[in-house]
């Protein structure tokens, strides 16, 4: 999978807004879209986000961080999404996710 930010916003308070698409590789096919507000107390963290070429699942694992997840909703409205937390020392990020109706086909080579 790829990650595509495709929007990204910094607030003055040190929020963030990020919007991304998640593709396959082989094809450019967007399999997921992202929306995520995020609240960062860490230089690290930060750095990496306003880089702009990891998604942020990427970012917690280059940098080792110990995360929490928990699944807030899921739901079916003729595509499948979810919103979830992330969170550890220092950052908190909640997302929601919408599917594409063959996401999971698509992922079958």
């Amino acid at each position: 999978m790829l990650v595509r930010v495709v929007g990204q916003h910094r607030g003055e308070d040190g929020h963030y807004e990020r919007h991304t698409n998640l593709c396959r590789k082989d094809t450019g096919q967007v399999v997921c879209r992202a929306s995520a507000t995020l609240e960062v107390n860490r230089d690290d963290l930060r750095e990496l986000i306003d880089a702009r070429i990891h998604g942020l699942g990427q970012i917690l694992a280059l940098l080792d961080i110990a995360t929490t997840f928990e699944l807030e909703e899921v739901g079916n409205d003729r595509i499948l999404w979810r919103r979830y937390r992330l969170w550890g020392e220092g950052f908190l990020f909640l997302i929601t996710e919408h599917f594409a109706p063959d996401a999971f086909s698509v992922l079958s080579p």
